[in-house]
């Protein structure tokens, strides 16, 4: 498969590029629900992190130790913050948002322009740690928001134009999530030799300890998803009225097409057979049949 990746943007979310038909696949956090509720014809791919990585960063030499401290402060929320503005409708925390600031990046809420921001605890917690700046991680996972992280997903239209380009998509995705894991030195010497410096050989061994805590491998497989979760995320959503309650989640899951794969089906009737074969001498052995001699 020929794959052009492209790095995200701080003011246009994936949905948004895909839906624009700028790329065919992305990742987005799990308020893909309520966008696929708002009419767009999104479709879960699968679900890297168990556990979502977005959390709200804050100093904490700026008198904000809780929370709720943060009510009537400057808040920056991106496209992408949709979990965190329903964690803080959920805490009852009203901040002030819609705020314009010349990036996103960590420098915003250093230098004081804003109170608070999005971060992954993956990536700007190292810097901050690194910068020995006091700081506060506020995740939703406190409140018991617990999503899903960096799901890949594409458009219904993806998967009835080209159903098979969207699984083998997906299947060499995942491949390349379990082989990155199981080679973690390898592929942060391909990051640095091949796509920049931007992080150091220490942050991106970092992110990839804080990745796997998050994406739980030991115990489910990587891009599990579960219906029921996902109903409990729709339905969080919509008490915060960020999208229709009881809405209808059938067709946001994707359900591959399986090939038929018979060998499995062979090796069962095989071992059927030679069961009824064996069966069959061991009933003559011990009843040999009678035949008659008589002229």
């Amino acid at each position: 498969m020929d794959v052009r990746i492209q790095e995200a943007s701080a003011h246009e979310s994936a949905v948004e590029v895909v839906m624009r038909g700028g790329a065919e696949f992305g990742l987005h956090g799990s308020d893909l629900v309520s966008a696929r509720a708002h009419g767009k014809p999104l479709v879960a791919l699968a679900a890297i992190f168990q556990h979502s990585p977005m959390v709200l960063l804050s100093r904490k030499d700026r008198g904000i130790s809780t929370l709720h401290d943060l009510a009537g402060k400057r808040v920056l929320l991106g496209p992408d913050a949709a979990e965190l503005l329903a964690y803080l409708k959920y805490e009852s925390v009203p901040v002030r948002s819609g705020l314009t600031v010349q990036s996103f990046d960590l420098k915003a809420m250093i230098d004081g322009q804003v109170d608070a921001m999005p971060g992954y605890s993956s990536d700007e917690t190292y810097l901050l740690n690194q910068a020995h700046i006091p700081y506060n991680a506020f995740s939703p996972r406190a409140a018991g928001i617990d999503f899903y992280g960096d799901v890949l997903f594409t458009t219904e239209a993806q998967i009835q134009g080209h159903p098979e380009r969207v699984r083998r998509f997906r299947e060499a995705s995942l491949r390349g999530w379990y082989y990155a894991l199981s080679h973690r030195e390898e592929m942060i010497d391909l990051i640095l030799s091949k796509y920049g410096q931007r992080h150091s050989r220490e942050h991106l061994l970092y992110e990839a300890e804080e990745t796997l805590r998050l994406m739980t491998p030991e115990w489910v497989d990587i891009g599990h998803m579960h219906a029921g979760r996902w109903r409990h995320i729709a339905d969080i959503y919509a008490e915060l009225g960020m999208m229709p309650a009881n809405y209808d989640l059938d067709g946001l899951l994707y359900e591959p097409t399986e090939r038929q794969d018979y060998s499995r089906l062979l090796w069962i009737v095989g071992i059927a057979l030679l069961v009824a074969i064996l069966g069959g001498a061991m009933a003559w052995v011990l009843s040999p049949p009678e035949y008659d001699l008589a002229a």
